[in-house]
């Protein structure tokens, strides 16, 4: 009775975290994201401070979700992005200097118009449940950003890319608890 009562105790305290979690905006990944060119200007590009043990979508470009305004219909193409973890360095300059550091958190290599969605959960904790997640800590910084121009060949791009010509590049900072 008592292992019981300790199971259901433990449930319970998972549930309750899991319902108090904050879960911030998707992000869609894509050029035509109007977030992206917010601070184009000065540089600094696309900035959010999250809570610690918090979640975000990160969401590859696809047909069902297109967002632009066109007379024609959208090149799928050219819809093949990547989200690369980079250092500070690389994030300014749109190139990866540091390729052993560099973390590719998405590639998106699927067909935008026949495949599902693709989407990233990231939650922003020290430890993950998957060995291949990142893990974010308090008080840091991170920053992401795509070299890919659009096309399936420049998935594998190292430097330039949508970074540069669509000011493609996101930082985020985890907050500490207080």
């Amino acid at each position: 009775m008592d292992r019981k009562l300790c199971l259901s105790f433990l449930a319970l305290v998972l549930f309750i975290r899991e319902a108090h979690l904050t879960y911030y905006p998707t992000v869609f990944w894509t050029p035509t994201n109007c977030r992206f060119n917010l601070n184009k200007l000065n540089g600094e590009g696309y900035f959010i401070k999250v809570k610690y043990f918090s979640n975000m979508y990160f969401m590859c470009p696809h047909i069902s979700i297109w967002a632009g305004k066109s007379d024609m219909s959208p090149h799928s193409r050219m819809m093949h992005e990547n989200i690369i973890l980079v250092d500070e360095e690389s994030y300014k300059s749109c190139s990866i200097k540091n390729v052993t550091h560099a973390k590719t958190l998405l590639k998106c290599d699927a067909d935008p118009v026949d495949d599902s969605a693709k989407y990233s959960k990231e939650h922003f904790a020290s430890v993950q449940a998957s060995p291949d997640k990142q893990c974010y800590n308090m008080g840091q910084h991170y920053y992401f950003i795509s070299t890919s121009d659009g096309s399936a060949e420049s998935l594998n791009h190292t430097e330039g890319g949508h970074c540069q010509t669509h000011h493609m590049k996101l930082h985020i900072y985890v907050c500490n608890e207080n």
